[in-house]
């Protein structure tokens, strides 16, 4: 019975290898379907704390549905910067 767990333990397929981290690429952000209108101030502001090297963390804050996340995505795309949302 030994023989055979060796033989199957030899037939077992091999997991792939991970990938290290920083080889891993994130997905493309979402192109937006329309122009930002109206948030040029918020956009250049934002712009300007992702691209500060002493922040690390930004909160966007408000109301569901105010813009949130088109405002960061369209920052993202600006900045053209690694982010992470």
């Amino acid at each position: 019975m030994g023989a055979e767990f060796a033989r199957i333990d030899e037939e077992e397929p091999q997991a792939p290898p991970i990938p290290l981290f920083d080889q891993l690429k994130p997905p493309p952000l979402p192109v937006a379907a329309t122009p930002l209108l109206g948030r040029d101030d918020a956009l250049h502001q934002l712009c300007s704390v992702l691209t500060n090297p002493d922040v690390w963390l930004v909160t966007l804050t408000g109301p569901g549905g105010i813009g949130k996340t088109r405002l960061a995505l369209s920052a993202a795309a600006h900045v053209q910067q690694p982010v992470a949302f």
